[in-house]
Parts: structure tokens; sequence; C-alpha cells
């Protein structure tokens, strides 16, 4: 069973939203965002809650992931951001790095990343690039 990152990594990929490790379009990673390409989505694991059935024949997990899509403009940002919503709204079960992947539950987002949360007063990096933040609840259980 694969970290949930790496597996919405590889669907995403699988879709066309993106290009793993790409330098240059759209380029997917997982857990560290490079400053290259400006167009960038990446998958970040947040946390994980474990349940069994009550005959402990299947183990369900409830992963909390946030997606970070950095772009060079608000609108070309917002729209990458929107596609991976209205992507994984449509994901039916799935199996995916030894997990099948049951449902996609967005709970927040797209909105903005605020560099300084206390003044909320920046939603672009260093180099004046936009970010935007999705979290989704990834529901799976081990195959």
């Amino acid at each position: 069973m694969n970290p949930a990152a790496i597996d919405i990594k590889d669907i995403l990929c699988a879709e066309g939203i993106g290009t793993f490790n790409s330098k240059t379009g759209w380029g997917v990673f997982v857990e560290v965002q490079p400053e290259a390409p400006i167009t960038a989505i990446t998958i970040y694991d947040k946390g994980c809650v474990s349940t069994n059935l009550l005959d402990h024949s299947v183990q369900i997990q409830y992963n909390t992931v946030v997606v970070r899509v950095r772009g060079p403009n608000y609108k070309t940002t917002f729209e990458k951001a929107q596609s991976i919503v209205d992507f994984l709204a449509t994901v039916t079960p799935a199996t995916w790095g030894g997990s099948k992947y049951l449902t996609f539950s967005q709970f927040d987002g797209p909105t903005p990343y605020m560099v300084n949360a206390l003044t909320a007063s920046n939603v672009r990096d260093n180099k004046q690039n936009f970010m935007l933040l999705i979290e989704f609840m990834a529901i799976r259980e081990k195959v």
C-alpha cells in the first residue's frame, strides 16, 4: 500500500492533468514542490484514520491529502485546481498502488495559500506565482 499522495500523483498523471517530475508544462510532485516549473501540482499526505469493519475483514483508511497548485496568474491556477476537483469527483472505485480507492471527498478549496496567515495578505510565493490549496479525503481499502 503506497502513501495516498503517491497514488493520487499516479491517478492525476494517468488522466493527463500533469506529468510526474516535469520541468516544463504542469509538473506533478509529491511532498516537495521544486522552484521550477512555475506550473506545479504538489500532493502532500496530511493524515490518516483507519477503521476495520465489524468482522475485521476489511480495513478502511480515510486519508487527508492536500494538493497545492502553483501557476503564473490567478485564472490559470484556479482553472487547473478546478480541473483536479472536477476529475477527482468523477473517479469511480479503482485500484492504484495496492489500494482500492472508493471515493474522493473534497472538503476545502480551491483556496488561496496564505504565505502570511496572520495578515492574509499574500497568495503568491516569493517569485510572485499564485498558489491555491485543495484538501481531499481519500477513502480507500487495502487490496
